[in-house]
């Protein structure tokens, strides 16, 4: 199947707890692959270990939850490890299902239909 790629990029600084002064932060871009019939598309988000717990996660995921909706987007899908428990509580709380990833238990799949 043909993948579409749609790059989503923002200026940092508007996202909590980042500065304009920062030159290793200047940028942030979050792909999000897309079926050409807009019918699923995934997403990959990871924030930096010294800069996580300042809500930047969920500023990242807001923001792709709205562009989707935005594109016609249907469903929105990730894979998270099993061992993030941050990362899965934020897509439970913005309503994502969690399920297994067939033999692989160390990842989750999760799903937000739009």
């Amino acid at each position: 199947m043909r993948y579409i790629l749609f790059a989503l990029t923002l200026s940092t600084w508007t996202l909590p707890g980042c500065t304009q002064s920062d030159p290793t932060m200047n940028k942030t871009t979050i792909p999000l692959f897309c079926d050409p019939d807009k019918e699923t598309a995934e997403y990959g988000i990871l924030v930096r270990s010294d800069l996580q717990g300042r809500g930047i996660g969920w500023a990242l995921l807001n923001h792709v939850i709205d562009y989707a909706r935005t594109e016609g987007i249907k469903r929105i899908d990730g894979s998270i490890f099993a061992e993030n428990t941050k990362m899965l509580t934020m897509a439970k709380d913005l309503g994502f299902s969690v399920r297994p990833s067939g033999t692989d238990r160390t990842v989750l799949q999760v799903s937000l239909t739009l």
